[in-house]
């Protein structure tokens, strides 16, 4: 598969020439099953009128990475048909490499790199999926209880998560940092449940919903209402990913956790196109939320991890290498850090990156 992105007009364009190329829903139902294996009734309702049905397939083609598929197929049924050859020719000359797995990617964009993770990736996929909807990124027992407390690279899972929805264009990510959220709010206060809601609101394009907390209202009335609101915004909103950062070193109150708790209990049952990241919990969800949790359990980078990074690093900048190349840079990478101290993720991927630029 290969992740390309359409503009509006391109999509229309496609969908008005597959509308040409297949006349009715039994001829467009054939081209799936060749492309996907799949039936238009599965893709998409079938009250909705024809061209309407075509457009949700190609929305669900985009985002999983196989809409360069249904042109191919098309212009093999009916070679040719200039809309369609048109098209090919601009996805062509505008995409990017194309990218068969964005989840498995060890060079993403912007310069940045992510070693092993294999955890996260699955657990990314899941997400992806619709499988699970909510993922909690946290350190091992052994580096959380650790006397230099190392920073093992959980911001690293934005990265992934950034590339994943540049290559796909399935969602959108509403990112919030708990410690620069802490910095913006008036001294002496903790985040309260008011300042996270509107954080998070900005992002999805509704912070109009958020009210301030009466003084003689309860927390537990306040989130509720709020969380009622939400996801009425969250809906109309579509796909978005809500990431939130920094848990281990920001300490929120009870009620601002209860807030979160909320919005996990409304994306558990009636928000399926929202998700939630969580970057350093380490509080229980209730009961009912825990099926669609999944976690990450964070562990240092070894040797053999970096071994199979730089393999995989190469062949994704068509550097050529062999076995031996790999083994002195990841000897010369690990010359160069300390395993006990709490740099260590940061230097390893800074030193990472400049093997990776050497000629």
């Amino acid at each position: 598969m290969a992740w390309v992105a359409l503009t509006g007009e391109q999509k229309k364009r496609l969908r008005d020439a597959l509308v040409t190329v297949y006349t009715d829903e039994d001829t467009f139902d054939e081209l799936l099953l060749v492309v996907r294996n799949m039936s238009l009734d599965k893709l998409s309702a079938s009250k909705s009128r024809y061209p309407a049905r075509v457009r949700k397939v190609l929305d669900a083609a985009e985002g999983d990475g196989w809409i360069l598929d249904i042109i191919k197929q098309a212009l093999k049924d009916a070679a040719g048909e200039p809309a369609l050859q048109q098209l090919e020719a601009e996805l062509k000359t505008l995409a990017p490499t194309p990218v068969n797995d964005p989840f498995a990617m060890c060079t993403l964009s912007g310069g940045h790199i992510l070693i092993n993770r294999a955890s996260l990736r699955t657990a990314l996929q899941k997400l992806y999926r619709g499988d699970k909807r909510i993922l909690v990124v946290k350190d091992h027992a052994t580096l959380a209880q650790a006397q230099k407390r190392i920073k093992t690279g959980k911001s690293h899972s934005l990265q992934l998560i950034s590339f994943v929805q540049q290559v796909t264009g399935a969602f959108q990510i509403a990112p919030i940092d708990l410690e620069e959220l802490r910095r913006a709010v008036p001294s002496n206060e903790q985040i309260m449940p008011e300042y996270l809601a509107k954080s998070i609101c900005s992002l999805m394009g509704c912070k109009q919903i958020v009210q301030s907390k009466p003084d003689d209202e309860q927390w537990a009335r306040w989130t509720l209402d709020f969380c009622d609101d939400f996801e009425t915004a969250a809906k109309a909103a579509g796909k978005v990913w809500i990431v939130i950062d920094s848990f281990h070193v920001v300490l929120l109150p009870k009620e601002t956790m209860n807030l979160l708790k909320g919005i996990a209990t409304r994306i558990n049952g009636t928000l399926p196109n929202l998700r939630m990241v969580l970057l350093g919990y380490s509080d229980p969800f209730q009961p009912e939320v825990l099926p669609t949790v999944t976690e990450e359990v964070v562990k240092l980078i070894d040797e053999g991890e970096l071994m199979d990074f730089f393999t995989r690093a190469y062949r994704e900048k068509a550097i050529p290498f062999s076995a031996q190349r790999v083994a002195s840079t990841v000897l010369e990478v690990m010359r160069g850090v300390d395993a006990t101290q709490p740099d260590f993720v940061t230097r390893v991927t800074s030193l990472a990156l400049a093997e990776l630029d050497k000629p």
